[in-house]
């Protein structure tokens, strides 16, 4: 069963109406659910996604507590070959600042082998990878929580890369 359909009939339930539903009835029907601000039904159905983002965006995004969240481990996960690191949004090539963090991020990538090489373990090793370290998630949560995410993550005064991140969802 679709999204949709799983949240009309948890809301026709609401109204004992489940006569009423047919093979097309459901985007209207969760429509006037929402005209009508009655949400709960929305917690019926969810969805997941698969992000790349840095590890400083992950720790707000967490900050969601009825999302479930599987992330990329640095502790169990050892990064062997070129460490990813997103860009921050401040990058422009050829600029003093920008230059500065190419020379930290290879400097922690260098740093973190380094460490490695000497026999630590990746759990010891990370504790020097930045903020700005790419980390792979999935998240999952039901479509009333994602509207409420959206509605905290799109407006002004949001930190850019999240919102940035929410656009693309």
């Amino acid at each position: 069963m679709d999204a949709l359909r799983q949240i009309e009939y948890a809301g026709r339930n609401c109204y004992r109406s489940h006569d009423k539903i047919t093979d097309d009835s459901a985007p209207a029907f969760v429509r006037s659910l929402i005209r009508r601000g009655h949400l709960a039904p929305l917690e019926f159905a969810d969805m997941s996604v698969e992000l790349v983002t840095s590890r400083d965006v992950m720790a707000e995004l967490t900050r969601h507590r009825l999302a479930s969240f599987c992330i990329e481990s640095q502790r169990y996960v050892c990064m062997n070959g070129e460490i990813a690191f997103i860009l921050p949004r401040f990058y422009h090539e050829s600029d003093e600042a920008s230059e500065f963090w190419e020379f930290c991020m290879a400097d922690a990538e260098q740093s973190y082998h380094f460490l490695l090489e000497k026999g630590l373990k990746p759990e010891d090793a990370r504790k020097i990878l930045p903020n700005s370290t790419a980390t792979h998630i999935v998240m999952k949560t039901n479509i009333r929580e994602w509207r409420h995410i959206f509605s905290l993550r799109l407006g002004k005064g949001v930190y850019p890369e999240m919102r940035e991140l929410m656009e693309l969802l």
